[in-house]
């Protein structure tokens, strides 16, 4: 076995880094931040603990929630590293630089000279993604704010508006909602979550404007934002100005790719980039460069955390020499699929090829759609207004994707994730019961 080098410390790399280590390899994590990665301390664990709170989990006050942030900040922080620690990862504090073939550079803060030099068998870039934002429509860390100023905000925002449709902005907006904000949101799309199944993104956008009460403006592009006073003005594209206590930006995320761009123009031109800035790679994470592996956000393409993980797992095992054909999928278009989660409150959840599925049962797919209505839990915790959604292929019965709205979606979610990639008919979840009275009933005969 040899040496793997891992370039960042967020989920993807914290896996390949333990991955490589089960394999028997000894391993390098080359990480600027503490392990747990900038994506994760600074916009999903912050969200969702804003969430828990909104959902009535502990004190609603501002300060309590921070401090709900920052306390479990550190102990995930503390637990990866004992991990790593315990199965004999090597963390390597600093800014990483792929300098040549399979050679990292390590510098520390602003000194210009290395303090390492690694030499990797295999090295996996794992770095992360940085937010994204247009000239004029940036944060100040004030009033004006992105999902890292959640973590210092001293009161719940008055009146905040969203600039942005996507996951992010439709967790923080049901949150803020939730515990008092008026809440606006600015979306260049006909709906939220344009990446979502279109019957789900339309009941959560309906949810968030009827029981939410959300203004959302549709195909509102803003083109520019800045704080007066205590007051921020939001500009949109057809002139109106709105103005707000808060505004806060949540506008997309893009491949950080420091690691190479850092290197020069020779080490950077030899890496293949997709059309969104990620770095190409085969099934298996190889970029075009021998030996040079790319997994998670530095991959582009839709940035969750179960992509990073899969992605992970999938270079280890190429780095280890396992065939191609090892990798398991049973789906027919040999990929494995991956949930995607919206863990608003109520939750949304979408997997499998749905862009490319019909709306309405066809010759070869038939669509199976189930109300909450038909489920003890939901009349229980009154939210019977949720549904599911099956796509079955004929020609075999199986389920190549699903969707689901409501409470626990992203738990039923995971259970139609299991059936698109391990082959399961529809015959052979029925005759499986669920728990009495959960969310898995739903499919159950």
């Amino acid at each position: 076995m040899g040496n793997v080098v891992v370039i960042g410390g967020g989920p993807a790399g914290l896996e390949a880094a333990r991955q490589a280590r089960r394999a028997g390899h000894s391993v390098q994590l080359v990480s600027a931040t503490p392990a747990g990665g900038r994506a994760t301390m600074g916009s999903l664990l912050p969200s969702k603990v804003w969430l828990h709170a909104a959902r009535g989990h502990g004190n609603t006050d501002a300060a309590a929630i921070v401090s709900h942030i920052n306390a479990t900040r550190k102990g995930w922080i503390t637990q990866n590293s004992s991990e790593l620690a315990a199965t004999g990862v090597e963390f390597v504090q600093g800014q990483a630089v792929l300098t040549g073939t399979n050679e990292v550079v390590v510098y520390s803060g602003e000194d210009p000279s290395p303090v390492r030099t690694l030499q990797g068998d295999a090295v996996i870039i794992a770095a992360g993604s940085e937010p994204s934002f247009a000239p004029g429509v940036k944060p100040n860390g004030d009033r004006i704010i992105a999902p890292r100023h959640t973590q210092t905000l001293t009161a719940i925002p008055e009146h905040v508006v969203f600039v942005g449709g996507g996951v992010t902005t439709t967790e923080y907006a049901s949150a803020f909602a939730a515990l008092g904000s008026r809440v606006e949101i600015c979306t260049r799309g006909a709906r939220l979550l344009s990446r979502g199944e279109n019957e789900v993104a339309e009941a959560v956008t309906r949810h968030l404007e009827t029981d939410r009460g959300i203004s959302i403006h549709r195909r509102t592009p803003v083109t520019r934002v800045e704080q007066v006073g205590d007051l921020v003005h939001t500009h949109t594209a057809d002139g109106r100005v709105i103005e707000s206590s808060h505004v806060f930006i949540a506008t997309g995320r893009a491949a950080d790719l420091s690691c190479l761009d850092a290197g020069g123009t020779d080490s950077s031109s030899r890496f293949r980039r997709r059309p969104d800035g990620g770095l190409e790679t085969d099934a298996q994470g190889l970029t075009s460069v021998p030996g040079v592996y790319a997994i998670g956000d530095a991959t582009g393409g839709t940035f969750t955390v179960a992509k990073a993980v899969h992605e992970a797992r999938a270079a280890v095992r190429a780095i280890s020499g396992e065939a191609v054909a090892a990798v398991p999928s049973t789906t027919a278009s040999g990929r494995v699929e991956i949930l995607e989660a919206v863990y608003s409150d109520p939750e949304a959840a979408w997997v499998g090829p749905i862009g490319s599925l019909p709306e309405v049962s066809t010759n070869e797919y038939e669509l199976v759609r189930r109300s909450h209505t038909a489920l003890l839990a939901a009349h229980i915790h009154g939210t019977t207004d949720g549904f599911a959604k099956l796509w079955i292929r004929k020609s075999d019965n199986t389920v190549v994707a699903g969707a689901a709205f409501g409470e626990q979606a992203a738990t039923l979610g995971t259970f139609i994730q299991l059936a698109c990639n391990t082959g399961l008919t529809v015959e052979q979840i029925s005759r499986v019961p669920g728990g009495h009275p959960t969310i898995v009933e739903l499919f159950s005969a």
